[in-house]
């Protein structure tokens, strides 16, 4: 980093480590103050601001680990899937960058997620909070798939001045009728192959049975 920069010869190389080591900062200041300059460069202006929250399990052991518990693994193959270690609730920027052909997710906030504490949903409503109010003058659309879906979605803690004038949810259980839901265009890849969803499914028929003919049932 300090050679990309030029300041390999103007700073010590102690400067970086200490940095990372010994400072303290206030995540929740950091990641918007980090979206600001990539939405401004990636996004037109007035354009709506898409933001992906999902929970991600990191396996860890250890009884001096902090925060973790056994819980579902979605990355873990059997019946049961399940694994021990942290549960992180992030939240990121989807933008469209000039050099990949698909969007990608710019991470920005993470929450740990602790047992016995606030819920993964709650966690990833925060975030999704804290990003509505560092772009007010922008909508903000939020797709997500929570973890903790036995709880409601918690009530919006921004005053009605605050953050943009509409702010949308995207989730995965359509029978939850006290989350909202945005519904989102078609995939690309069906609107490309028009008529393949008309054509008639068709089966086998099967022939008539056969008959045993007689003096064969010996």
């Amino acid at each position: 980093m300090l050679l990309g920069t030029g300041l390999e010869r103007v700073w010590h190389h102690a400067r970086c480590h200490r940095l990372f080591s010994t400072a303290r900062w206030p995540a929740d200041q950091v990641g918007p103050a980090l979206a600001g300059p990539v939405v401004a460069r990636l996004l037109p202006d007035g354009a709506p601001l898409q933001a992906a929250v999902d929970d991600t399990l990191f396996t860890r052991s250890g009884k001096k680990v902090s925060g973790a518990a056994r819980q579902h693994d979605g990355a873990a193959k059997g019946p049961r899937p399940a694994g021990f270690g942290n549960c992180w609730v992030i939240a990121g920027t989807v933008v469209t960058v000039p050099f990949l052909t698909r969007p990608v997710c710019l991470p920005v906030l993470a929450r740990l997620w602790r047992p016995r504490h606030t819920a993964k949903i709650a966690l990833a409503r925060e975030m999704t909070e804290l990003l509505a109010a560092h772009f007010p003058d922008r909508t903000l659309h939020t797709v997500g798939v929570p973890g903790d879906t036995h709880r409601p979605l918690p009530a919006a803690g921004l005053a009605p001045n605050q953050g943009p004038p509409l702010r949308t949810y995207r989730h995965r259980f359509p029978g939850r009728t006290d989350l909202p839901v945005v519904r989102l265009p078609p995939h690309p890849a069906r609107q490309s192959c028009p008529g393949l969803e008309q054509q008639p499914r068709t089966r086998h028929e099967p022939g008539p049975r056969l008959r045993r003919r007689p003096g064969l049932d010996r």
